[in-house]
C-alpha cells in the first residue's frame, strides 16, 4: 500500500474496529495492533507463517491460513471467464473467517472489512452476506483499475476513495444493517 492509502485506512481504524482482512501482510502488522480484534485470511502457508511470527503476542490479531480448495492459475486476469472455478478454488479462504468465528463460538459484530488479498470480489461479496454493522465500511484495494471489482457498485455506494498507489475505496452497503444475497 501506498502512504495516501495507509492514510486512508488509518481513518477507518480504531480501538472499537472489529475487523476482517482477506490478503494478510504489514496492514496486519500495523492495523491491527489498533483495532479491537483483528482476523486476517491468509492462503499462502509461508506468508501466514511470517505474519503469525511478526503478531506475536498480540492476543487482538489472529492469522488464519486457508489453503486454496483446489490449483489455482496464476494469471488471475482470466478468472472472469470462470468465475465459478474460481470462487471453488478459494472457497476455504473466502468462508474462513466467519467459520473462525463460529469456532471460536464468538460472532463479533463485523464494522470493517480490508480486501486485499485473492478473490477479492467474492471476499467482498462474502462479507455483504454475514452479519456486519449498521455502520460497517468495506475497504477494497486496487478497486478503481479493476473493474472486475465494480459488480459490488450494485449493492454498495463509495464513501470515499483514495486513487493515491493503486486505488482503494470504502464501501457501504445500500441496505445496511441486512444482509444481501449472495452466492459466494
Amino acid at each position: 500500500m501506498s502512504e495516501a492509502e495507509i492514510g486512508f485506512v488509518n481513518q477507518f481504524v480504531n480501538a472499537s474496529v472489529v475487523a476482517v482482512e482477506w490478503g494478510s501482510g504489514g496492514s496486519t502488522v500495523h492495523f491491527g495492533v489498533r483495532a479491537r480484534e483483528w482476523i486476517s485470511i491468509e492462503h499462502n502457508c509461508e506468508w501466514a507463517a511470517r505474519v503469525l511470527t511478526a503478531v506475536q503476542g498480540r492476543e487482538n490479531i489472529h492469522v488464519v491460513y486457508a489453503a486454496p480448495n483446489r490449483p489455482v492459475v496464476p494469471v488471475l486476469d482470466d478468472w472472469l471467464e470462470y468465475p465459478e472455478e474460481y470462487s471453488m478454488a478459494f472457497r476455504t479462504y473466502i468462508n474462513a473467517p466467519f467459520v473462525f468465528m463460529e469456532k471460536r463460538c464468538k460472532a463479533p459484530d463485523v464494522n470493517l472489512v480490508l480486501v486485499d488479498g485473492r478473490a477479492r470480489l467474492f471476499c467482498a461479496l462474502k462479507a455483504l452476506s454475514h452479519r456486519l454493522t449498521r455502520d460497517a465500511t468495506i475497504l477494497v484495494h486496487d478497486f478503481r483499475p479493476r473493474p472486475r471489482y465494480w459488480p459490488l457498485l450494485e449493492r454498495c455506494e463509495i464513501l470515499a476513495s483514495v486513487e493515491s498507489g493503486r486505488s482503494m475505496v470504502a464501501l457501504k452497503s445500500r441496505v445496511p444493517g441486512s444482509n444481501c444475497t449472495a452466492r459466494v
